[in-house]
């Protein structure tokens, strides 16, 4: 199942709807705006061996290396697959806990705006440390 969403979607991500045990939280552009032709599609779940299974029998690959810092990002599985003419690409951030995740990102939609469009992903990062040490140190 995928929270978040109800736009038109490659068909990988059409599978990840069905696995109804399985929760994918949409993230990246299409949860916070600023879509673009070029964007991927970025999801996350908790980590477990039943997810890691479940994608690497749809044939994602494990990411080597990763760009997320968030402190709670244990892996990302890819897949690239052709929808709509194009070259897209699926990234599944396998994450310690999706409901603090969940909960920050919904912290950070309303203003995500504010930003401005031109973000680097050095600055998304930066965004989301803060946020997470942020919302931490308010709960220690």
């Amino acid at each position: 199942m995928i929270v978040n969403f109800d736009l038109a979607f490659p068909s990988m991500v059409t599978l990840l709807q069905t696995e109804k045990e399985l929760e994918f939280t949409l993230t990246g552009s299409r949860f916070f705006g600023g879509v673009t032709s070029e964007s991927d599609w970025d999801f996350f779940i908790e980590d477990s061996e039943k997810v890691r299974d479940f994608l690497i029998n749809l044939g994602f690959d494990q990411k080597d290396e990763f760009c997320y810092e968030d402190f709670m990002t244990n892996s990302v599985f890819q897949k690239t697959e052709i929808f709509q003419g194009k070259k897209v690409k699926i990234d599944i951030q396998l994450v310690q806990d999706s409901g603090l995740k969940t909960k920050i990102q919904n912290q950070l939609k309303p203003s995500w705006h504010l930003f401005g469009s031109d973000l680097t992903k050095e600055m998304k990062k930066l965004i989301w440390k803060g946020a997470y040490i942020g919302y931490l140190a308010t709960k220690a």
